[in-house]
């Protein structure tokens, strides 16, 4: 094969794993900063559903304060609009919500999430069901509801509602992750272009001693 075009070819090759490498780290960065801005969400917000379980009763002896949910979860709500709260039974059905009739997907969600949130053994984010949208899945944060017979329930809030979306939607890619994404493409260019540099001037030796040795 000619130097010329096994040259080419390298550089090409070295081209290609640039490239490579530059999607792998944004694509990283991104998971990497949604991944941190969700467990940071999750802890700060963790005391959301606490203070709605203990604002009332809620349940007693199996009947629902739907009229004191509702007041409570709506003062959470102005609070922080991006959460939307839940009131479920033992076996994770939704009791009530102040979202209006009509807004939800689901009418169950499901409570192994739930317990491991409330065990504290596992990291943070933990996701679980949207009522809302049918197949996702966010972070929330919960709470026992409990009386004299025991546990009645669970207050679950999910963070990042319907609100959250929208607001996501029109902000789009944030002023961090985009001044990240061009650090990374700059120093990806930078690397090629030095590499390409070095390889130009290893290849045009090469060639000159493949010439002097009448080897080309």
């Amino acid at each position: 094969m000619p130097l010329r075009s096994l040259h080419a070819r390298l550089a090409l090759t070295l081209v290609a794993l640039f490239v490579v490498i530059g999607i792998a780290l944004v694509m990283l960065t991104r998971f990497s900063a949604a991944r941190y801005h969700q467990e940071l969400t999750q802890q700060l917000n963790a005391p959301i559903a606490g203070y709605v379980a203990a604002e009332a009763p809620l349940i007693v002896h199996g009947n629902v304060n739907l009229a004191a949910m509702r007041s409570i979860a709506d003062r959470a709500m102005v609070i922080n609009p991006t959460v939307e709260v839940y009131l479920l039974d033992t076996g994770g059905r939704i009791l009530g919500h102040s979202l209006g009739e009509g807004t939800l997907r689901k009418t169950r969600v499901p409570l192994g999430p739930i317990r491991d949130y409330l065990a504290g053994d596992h990291d943070l984010p933990l996701r679980n069901s949207d009522p809302r949208h049918a197949g996702r899945r966010k972070i929330f944060t919960a709470a026992e509801v409990t009386s004299d017979n025991g546990l009645e329930g669970y207050v679950y809030a999910v963070l990042g509602g319907q609100k959250y979306d929208q607001l996501a939607a029109t902000i789009g890619i944030s002023d961090a992750m985009r001044l990240s994404t061009l650090a990374i493409v700059a120093c990806i260019a930078f690397g090629l272009a030095s590499a390409l540099l070095i390889f130009r001037r290893i290849s045009n030796r090469i060639r000159s001693l493949t010439a002097c040795c009448g080897l080309d």
